[in-house]
């Protein structure tokens, strides 16, 4: 007995879910033609407006409607526009912070590896100048160098 209750009430569940699926798909079809009835095209050719949300009464992309009464509103300044100064980038400063073993014309030789630069002693003692040391041998583990490019080194 305890069999054929059990049985009884799963055939009664299994029948619920499928009334209330089935409701479901049919609200779902119901809400589907509504809205393709709604959104179809009112004419061939014509393809059909889609409504998201509420209208804002705002003209439609592209629309070559005319508004009629309503006042063009213009921002006239009376400022005169400055012209946008053309300034050169600035050129890019390398910092390095030296370690230990690090010498100011090893240093300057691998940063500085163009074909055109000026001999590594001239290089190194530009460089110990932009840096404000006493020599070029008074580098300090810590200390912070600049390496600027040699435009700004070797001005005329």
């Amino acid at each position: 007995m305890r069999v054929l209750v059990g049985w009884l009430l799963l055939f009664g569940l299994v029948a619920a879910m499928a009334w209330i699926t089935a409701e479901k798909r049919m609200s779902a079809r119901e809400h589907r033609a509504q809205i393709t009835s709604e959104l179809a095209p009112e004419a061939p050719g014509i393809p059909a407006r889609v409504l998201i949300g509420a209208p804002s009464g705002a003209e439609p992309f592209g629309s070559s409607r005319k508004t009629v009464g309503r006042a063009e509103r213009r921002f006239v300044s009376t400022k005169p526009v400055p012209e946008p100064v053309q300034t050169e980038p600035s050129p890019k400063i390398f910092k390095l912070v030296v370690r230990p073993g690090n010498a100011l014309s090893t240093i300057c030789q691998k940063f500085y590896t163009q074909e055109d630069r000026p001999p590594l002693a001239e290089l190194v003692e530009a460089v110990a100048s932009w840096n404000q040391l006493t020599s070029p041998d008074s580098l300090k583990v810590g200390q912070n160098l600049e390496l600027p490019p040699m435009e700004l080194l070797f001005k005329e």
